[in-house]
């Protein structure tokens, strides 16, 4: 079943190229043009997952880009109306090893202005990934998928074989990475370096954290669930009825090409023998420009704007214990201001750091300063802190 999937949609997809490569026009990276078929408008959500809007038996549903999928999902809600039947190869889905056993036939899927007829789908668990279905592995190595947060669009390709360097956005730091694909399922995997170590990785699109598998955690940097740092996150039953542990530790880098994370918050958890050492996912994707060449088997990558570039005004406040707080705003603001509006929090609020002192610690000239200093990103926390401010706000109501 899996072979066939490359085939079948570069099938449906070459009816409809001529006419989407008019109206979608080209890209000119260095060595080739690139020929998109299809540019499509992300949708909002709360992690940053590339989310697009298409036509399924032509109503408009939302659908999530998962490059660690090895098929495409539907939900129960939308897949009712269709009858289930048993698929021919079982899977599982997610740390939870949640069952794969069901499939449906869409008649008919429209992804820009293309459309295709009877495509499959899985069935997924109810509401498991917030929307409407996914398109995985099956739908998207049959092109070359670019997903571009500056103009937040995804754009679809021909799948191209450049002779240099596919990116032709303005970018600073930039990565070009070598895929490997797996045979049968489509995924694909890059070469990191955590804390300095090489590690093969997943690249999920569809996965909200960045997870290590605890052998890998334990064979690279002899970390067990008793170790200093390890921080226990949740606790999860899998398949086969075995509560287990997932954890966070922070470590000291995470490098794609020169591509860099400083002090990461990693998910550490159980994971099957037979999958990665390492998901990355959208917690350190989400702020980067993406272009998946399936057809040369790279990654492209680079880092988008800095915080100087998208505020007008930024203070930068070194706490002098390895971390910088950044504050950006739509106007600079005077120093006897910034004196006032402290003193007036202070004494409304109490915190337990004087900011008069924080105050004293603002670099004058932030883009000065920081041009030849260590990288900064926005990697502070993980992202499950925001959940608890969000839960506490609602109780205090």
């Amino acid at each position: 079943m899996l072979s066939l999937s490359e085939s079948r949609v570069a099938r449906h997809f070459a009816f409809q190229l001529i006419g989407v490569l008019f109206l979608a026009g080209t890209a000119h990276a260095q060595g080739c043009e690139l020929s998109r078929l299809t540019e499509l408008p992300l949708e909002g959500n709360e992690i940053g997952s590339p989310v697009v809007k298409i036509l399924v038996d032509d109503q408009p549903r939302r659908m999530l880009l998962d490059t660690g999928g090895f098929w495409s999902l539907l939900d129960p809600a939308v897949a009712g109306a269709y009858r289930a039947e048993k698929a021919p190869i079982t899977g599982y889905l997610g740390l939870k090893g949640i069952l794969l056993d069901k499939i449906v036939h869409v008649p008919s899927l429209q992804i820009g202005i293309a459309k295709f007829h009877s495509s499959e789908f899985y069935l997924a668990p109810s509401e498991y990934v917030g929307v409407d279905g996914t398109l995985g592995a099956n739908w998207l190595q049959a092109f070359d998928v670019e997903i571009d947060p500056v103009k937040n669009t995804v754009s679809m390709f021909a799948k191209n074989r450049c002779d240099g360097s596919i990116i032709y956005w303005p970018h600073q730091d930039s990565a070009e990475l070598p895929i490997e694909m797996e045979s049968r399922t489509k995924r694909i995997t890059i070469p990191l370096e955590l804390n300095g170590h090489e590690i093969q990785a997943l690249i999920d699109t569809g996965a909200p954290e960045t997870i290590l598998s605890l052998r890998a955690a334990s064979r690279l940097f002899d970390l067990t669930p008793e170790s200093p740092g390890m921080q226990v996150m949740s606790s999860r039953t899998n398949r086969y009825g075995t509560t287990e542990a997932a954890y966070r530790f922070q470590f000291k880098s995470l490098t794609m090409g020169d591509i860099g994370f400083a002090n990461p918050w990693v998910m550490v958890a159980p994971m099957s023998v037979e999958g990665p050492d390492m998901i990355l996912g959208m917690h350190h994707l989400h702020g980067l420009h993406l272009y998946f060449a399936y057809g040369e088997h790279k990654l492209y990558a680079s880092t988008v704007k800095t915080l100087g570039e998208v505020f007008p005004a930024l203070d930068l406040y070194p706490t002098g214990t390895g971390e910088v707080i950044a504050i950006g705003a739509a106007q600079p603001l005077d120093r006897a201001t910034l004196e006032r509006r402290a003193a007036d929090l202070q004494e409304r609020h109490g915190p337990r750091f004087p900011l008069s002192q924080l105050l004293q610690r603002r670099s004058d000239k932030p883009q000065t300063q920081a041009a030849n200093g260590d990288l900064i990103t926005d990697d502070f926390a993980p992202a499950d802190v925001y959940d608890v401010i969000g839960r506490d706000m609602r109780r205090r109501k």
